[in-house]
C-alpha cells in the first residue's frame, strides 16, 4: 500500500498556500471523503516556518482529527492525527537573551502545550538515581526531535512522517536538546476561595513539581550515609524539608522559598544552572476578583506572598538559566514583580513581537486544515469570520491574522458553525456587568454594530486597585447609576487582555490609548445572548415567544414569499404577553433612555431582530437607531439585503409607521451592494391590535450618486464623485 504521509511547509514571506489538487470523477468522491488521498510522501520546503503534518494513510476520523484539551506535547501528537508543527518556539525562545520571560495570551491559545513542548525538548532524562540517562539517543525526547519518532507509553514507536522543524537546527539540538535541569510548576488549579484555599492549592502544585526529582533523596540519602560530618548535618536538614513537602507538610513561610530551595538543590546535584517554567502564573490571583467568597483583607497577603515566591527565584537567583512564565493577565509591576529587571513580556493578543506566529491558529494554519477536512468554499468563508479577526501588524508591515484555535479546532470536529467559548470559559460575569452599567451596555451595543471603542492601555497592567474594582463590578451589589467610568473602562480592558476585543488601531497620537473592535462572530454572538438575557429578564418577555417572533422575521426578512398575517399575530401574541407598559416604563424606562410607549415598542423589536440575528447565526447585522432610518436596520450582505423597520403605538394604522420607513428609501437605492430592500411599517395600537405593512423591491441604484458602507473605517463613503466634485456624505455615519 502506498504510504500517504502529507507534509506541507510554508513560507511566512508568501501568501502561497501549496495545495495538492486531484481531479477526481464524482464516483469516487464520498469514497475520497473518509480515506486520505493515497499519494507518495511529498515535501515543499520553504522557509519552514509553518508545517502541517498528516501522520498516516489509515482512514482518519475527521471528526477527532486534532486532540482537544490536550496539556502535554506528547497528547498532542499521540492522539491527533494531524498537527500543526510549531517547535520553531524552541529557538526563539533559548536564542532570546532575556533571563525571564513573561508570555500572555487568551485561554486555549496554546500556552501550555508550547510550554510542555519546552520542557519535554530541554529536559535531561535522568534514571531513579537522578543520573544522566546516556547516551542521549536513547532518550525519548531525542528520538522525538531529532529522529521524527514518538515513543508510546507502552514502549512501542510511532515514525513521524517528517522531522519536526526544530531538528533543521543542528546547533540548537546540539546545545539544548536533553541538556537542561528544568522545574515545571502548574498553577492552573490553584484558584480558591481564600487566601488559605489558594496556599494549600499551591502547595500541592510546588509538591508535583517536587515529585519530578524525587530522585534527589536517594542522593541526599547517600550523602547522609556516607560523607563527612559537616556534610551530613546540612543534608540531612535538606532530606527533612524535602520530605515534608513532598507530604505536603511545608509551612507558608518555607513555602515562599520552596522553589529557590529545590533550584539550589538541583543545581548541588547536576552543577548546572536551571530552568524555571510556570504556567498560568495568574490563576491564583483570579480568584481575588472572579470569587465573590474572597476576603479583601485576604487581597493583600495573597500579593504579598506572590511577590515573594515569584521574586526568590527570578530576582538575583544565582541557580538560574533562564524562566518562562505563561499566563492570561499583564499583573502591574509594583504587584508581582515590582523587584524584577530581567523581564521581557509578550503578549500575543495585542503587541507584535517575535513569538507571534507559535500561539493561535495563523491564516495558513487554518487554510490548510479546512483544505483537509474538505470545508467547502462557502463553509470556509463564514468559519473564518466566526473564529477570526486578531489582527497584527508585524514589523515587515504585513498583518498577521489570528484565529481562536479552540474554536477552530472544535469547529473541525463537528463541521458546525457556532460559538463555542462557554465550553472554555464562563461568560456570565459579562452579564453581571451589563446588569450593572448602562454605559457597559450602550459601549457593547456600539461595538455590536461594528463601531469601536477606546480603551486605556493603563488598565492592562492588573494591580491591586485594578483587580479589587474588577471584585466590585462583579461581585459588590452596586446601584445602577453609580458604577464609576473608570470601572467600566477596566471592564473593557479587561474583555481585550481575555481575547473578547482586537486591536482596530493604535491612537499613534497618544502613547495609552487604542482602539479596539469584536474580533469575529463568535464574540459577537456570546456578547449578543448576554443583552438579550438582560433586556427579556428587565422587559419580561418569554423566551419560547421570543423566539418564535425572531424566526417569522427572519423569514419575512430572507424570504421571497412570506405570510403578513403570520407575523402580525406573532408580534400581537409577544407585545400581549408583556407586562403593563406603563410598568415596564416605571422600571426601567430611565434606565434604558426608553422615554415613551413608542420607544418600548422599538426597543422591545430590537430584542427580537437581536435574538433573530443569533438564529441566523449573524449573517444577519443589526443596527438601532441608526441614520438610515427607520429604528431598526438589518443588514443581509450575504444575500445583498437590507430591511428597514420603523415602529409606532397610538391610534393610526400602520401605513403612517411604512410612510416614515420609506423616507429611508432614497438613501437604501443609493447603497451600492444592496439588490433588494424591505420595509416594514408596524403599529401596536393602545387596545392590543397589531398592524404590519409590508413593501418589498428590487432598487436598481442610482448611477449618478453610488455610495456604500465601508466596514474598515465604520462610515459611509462615496464610490465614485458626480462631476468630481465633493460630496459631503458625513450625515450617513451610524451614531
Amino acid at each position: 500500500m502506498i504510504s500517504s504521509a502529507i507534509t506541507f511547509r510554508l513560507s511566512a514571506r508568501s501568501a502561497a498556500i501549496f495545495v495538492f489538487k486531484i481531479k477526481m470523477n464524482t464516483s469516487i468522491l464520498s469514497f475520497a471523503a473518509s480515506f486520505l488521498l493515497l499519494i507518495p510522501f511529498i515535501q515543499c520546503n520553504y522557509s519552514n516556518k509553518t508545517l502541517l503534518v498528516i501522520k498516516e494513510a489509515k482512514q482518519i476520523n475527521y471528526s477527532n482529527s486534532i486532540a482537544d484539551g490536550v496539556s502535554t506535547f506528547k497528547d498532542l501528537l499521540t492522539q491527533s492525527a494531524m498537527f500543526i508543527d510549531k517547535t520553531l518556539l524552541i529557538k526563539e525562545i533559548l536564542q532570546n537573551p532575556h533571563a525571564v520571560q513573561l508570555i500572555i495570551c487568551p485561554k486555549g491559545w496554546g500556552k501550555t502545550n508550547n510550554l510542555d513542548m519546552l520542557k519535554t525538548f530541554i529536559s535531561q532524562q535522568v534514571d531513579a538515581k537522578g543520573n544522566a540517562i546516556l547516551p542521549i539517543e536513547k532518550t525519548s525526547s531525542f528520538k522525538l526531535f531529532h529522529d521524527g519518532i514518538i515513543t508510546l507509553n507502552d514502549g512501542s514507536e510511532e515514525k513521524l512522517p517528517s522531522h519536526l522543524l526544530i531538528s533543521e537546527h543542528a546547533e540548537i539540538i546540539d546545545r539544548h536538546l536533553g541538556q537542561h535541569v528544568v522545574i515545571y510548576l502548574d498553577l492552573k488549579h490553584t484558584r480558591g476561595d481564600n487566601y488559605e484555599d489558594v496556599i494549600r492549592k499551591i502547595r500541592e502544585a510546588v509538591r508535583v513539581s517536587f515529585e519530578d526529582h524525587k530522585y534527589l533523596l536517594n542522593a541526599l540519602q547517600n550523602v547522609v550515609n556516607n560523607d563527612t560530618v559537616r556534610v551530613k548535618g546540612t543534608a540531612q536538614d535538606d532530606l527533612e524539608r524535602f520530605d515534608k513537602i513532598l507530604h505536603g507538610r511545608e509551612i507558608t513561610e518555607h513555602l515562599e522559598y520552596s522553589l529557590y530551595y529545590l533550584c539550589a538543590l538541583l543545581h548541588d546535584h547536576f552543577r548546572k544552572k536551571v530552568f524555571i517554567l510556570i504556567d498560568e502564573y495568574d490563576v491564583p490571583l483570579r480568584s481575588i476578583y472572579f470569587n465573590g467568597k474572597f476576603p479583601e483583607t485576604d487581597v493583600k497577603k495573597l500579593l504579598m506572598f506572590f511577590e515573594l515566591f515569584l521574586g526568590s527565584i527570578f530576582k538575583d537567583n544565582v541557580y538560574l538559566m533562564k524562566g518562562i512564565i505563561t499566563g492570561t493577565l499583564r499583573m502591574a509591576q509594583q504587584t508581582v514583580y515590582s523587584k524584577w529587571n530581567n523581564v521581557v513580556e509578550y503578549n500575543i493578543i495585542y503587541k507584535p513581537n517575535p513569538i507571534l506566529r507559535y500561539y493561535g491558529f495563523h491564516e495558513e494554519d487554518v487554510q490548510l486544515l479546512f483544505d483537509q477536512h474538505r470545508i467547502l468554499r462557502n463553509t470556509t468563508k463564514a468559519a473564518k469570520r466566526w473564529y477570526n479577526g486578531y489582527c497584527l501588524c508585524v514589523r515587515n508591515g504585513t498583518i498577521q491574522h489570528l484565529y481562536n484555535p479552540s474554536s477552530v479546532i472544535k469547529f473541525l470536529k463537528t463541521k458546525n458553525i457556532q460559538s463555542y467559548w462557554e465550553e472554555k470559559e464562563r461568560t456570565d460575569f459579562i452579564e453581571t456587568a451589563i446588569r450593572k452599567s448602562r454605559l457597559i451596555r450602550n459601549k457593547i451595543t456600539d461595538l455590536l454594530q461594528e463601531n469601536t471603542i477606546l480603551i486605556n492601555m493603563d488598565h492592562l497592567r492588573f494591580g491591586e486597585e485594578l483587580l479589587l474594582n474588577l471584585k466590585q463590578l462583579f461581585h459588590t451589589q452596586m446601584d445602577e447609576y453609580r458604577v464609576p467610568p473608570h470601572i467600566c473602562e477596566l471592564f473593557f480592558s479587561y474583555l481585550l487582555q481575555k481575547g473578547y476585543l482586537a486591536i482596530a488601531e493604535v491612537q499613534y497620537d497618544s502613547l495609552t490609548m487604542i482602539r479596539a473592535k469584536l474580533p469575529n462572530d463568535e464574540v459577537a454572538y456570546e456578547l449578543t445572548q448576554r443583552l438579550i438575557f438582560f433586556y427579556s429578564d428587565r422587559y419580561g418577555i418569554d423566551d419560547a415567544i421570543l423566539r418564535n417572533a425572531a424566526e417569522h422575521l427572519g423569514e419575512l426578512v430572507r424570504d421571497e414569499v412570506f405570510d403578513v398575517l403570520d407575523f402580525k399575530d406573532t408580534l400581537k401574541a409577544l407585545y400581549a404577553s408583556l407586562p403593563p407598559f406603563e410598568n415596564i416604563l416605571k422600571k426601567v424606562g430611565k434606565e434604558f433612555n426608553v422615554k415613551n410607549n413608542e420607544d418600548l415598542v422599538a426597543s422591545v423589536m430590537y430584542v427580537v431582530a437581536l435574538k433573530m440575528q443569533c438564529i441566523s447565526k449573524f449573517e444577519a447585522k443589526v443596527y438601532y437607531k441608526s441614520k438610515i432610518g427607520g429604528d431598526i436596520v438589518i443588514f443581509e450582505e450575504f444575500f445583498d439585503r437590507i430591511t428597514i423597520i420603523r415602529c409606532k403605538y397610538d391610534d393610526s394604522c400602520s401605513g403612517i409607521a411604512m410612510q416614515e420607513a420609506l423616507l429611508s428609501k432614497d438613501i437604501v437605492e443609493r447603497i451600492q451592494f444592496i439588490k433588494r430592500s424591505t420595509y416594514i411599517g408596524m403599529n401596536i395600537h393602545p387596545n392590543g391590535t397589531t398592524d404590519v405593512t409590508v413593501h418589498v423591491q428590487n432598487p436598481i441604484g442610482s448611477d449618478e450618486f453610488p455610495i456604500y458602507f465601508n466596514r474598515t473605517t465604520n462610515n459611509w463613503q462615496l464610490l465614485t464623485w458626480p462631476n468630481g466634485s465633493e460630496v459631503d456624505i458625513s450625515w450617513l455615519d451610524q451614531e
